[in-house]
């Protein structure tokens, strides 16, 4: 793009003018374009303009060659071929090393949710690469990466886990990471994320090892304990049922019978027609209340 603000050699019609911010300056040259496509790419990436102005330094490697974190984390837009095995993604980790603070944290959540989104397809070595390098402590270590990304980076784990083609042994070690060096998973962030993040482990055996839950009677209580600690507006009817259904995997069927009701009374009809028939089974033996019954086998009926 031709930047008519800061010609080296100025015209006699230019002036010296002071620095405005990337973002600014962009939208400025674009209005002296008339290019409409313009425009709306500058649109679509102005909220990442917004957040990483810092991204936006170009950094050099091997000789003359130059890029940008902004420049590589844009590219994630175009979905690249995730098949191409010397696509950006090596460039991608290059330019998180260069970012720091705030800048580093939210690059690392828009490059976790390209991962989750191409888990399924890019080259197993540069997908465990990524999820390797985001999860690292180098990535990590300072505390900035919050707790929604790390339920990302989950998410990233749990697909990649699936795959015939990527060992496990080689995500053993990636997936202790989501206890040992996660803290936000844990003691960060309000109630309901910690909730939501107690019941991602649970979403594969790879997680739920990693995060070295072996006792079921705490894990219920502690997970109990935060669903009541969230705000009754807030009480989402997934928290819910993926409670229960973690209940009924850990074979806490005393626990079920104690609180299932109590956890499905304040859902309404749209709130319950997420439980599927299978979840009727064992979900009958613990209520009572003749509504949640009859909603029970309404369920029932629409599926068998």
């Amino acid at each position: 793009m031709l930047d008519l603000i800061h010609l080296e050699k100025p015209t006699d019609t230019a002036r010296v003018v002071e620095q405005q911010p990337f973002s600014t300056r962009l939208h400025a040259l674009a209005a002296f374009t008339w290019d409409a496509d313009l425009q709306r790419l500058l649109q679509a990436v102005a909220p990442l303009l917004d957040l990483l102005p810092d991204a936006f330094t170009t950094y050099r490697f091997d000789g003359d060659t130059g890029t940008s974190a902004a420049h590589d984390l844009n590219a994630l837009l175009c979905r690249p071929s995730p098949r191409t095995p010397h696509g950006l993604h090596p460039d991608i980790l290059i330019g998180l090393r260069a970012l720091r603070g705030d800048n580093r944290a939210l690059a690392v959540d828009l490059v976790a949710r390209h991962l989750r989104d191409a888990a399924g397809d890019l080259p197993p070595k540069a997908a465990i690469a990524l999820l390797d390098a985001l999860t690292s402590p180098q990535h990590t270590g300072s505390g900035g990466v919050a707790a929604r990304t790390w339920l990302v980076l989950a998410d990233c784990l749990a697909r990649l886990a699936a795959r015939r083609d990527v060992s496990h042994a080689e995500l053993r070690r990636i997936t202790s990471r989501f206890r040992r060096e996660a803290p936000a998973l844990e003691h960060g962030g309000t109630a309901e994320v910690r909730l939501e993040s107690l019941l991602k482990q649970a979403t594969t055996t790879h997680l739920w090892r990693g995060a070295n839950r072996v006792d079921a009677e705490t894990t219920l209580a502690t997970a109990l304990t935060l669903h009541d600690h969230i705000p009754e507006d807030r009480r989402s009817p997934t928290l819910v049922v993926g409670l229960l259904r973690l209940a009924r995997d850990l074979g806490a069927n005393d626990w079920l019978a104690v609180h299932a009701e109590r956890l499905l009374l304040p859902l309404d009809q749209d709130g319950l027609w997420q439980l599927r028939p299978t979840d009727v089974d064992w979900l009958r033996p613990a209520v009572r209340d003749p509504g949640l019954r009859a909603a029970l086998d309404r369920i029932e009926v629409a599926w068998r």
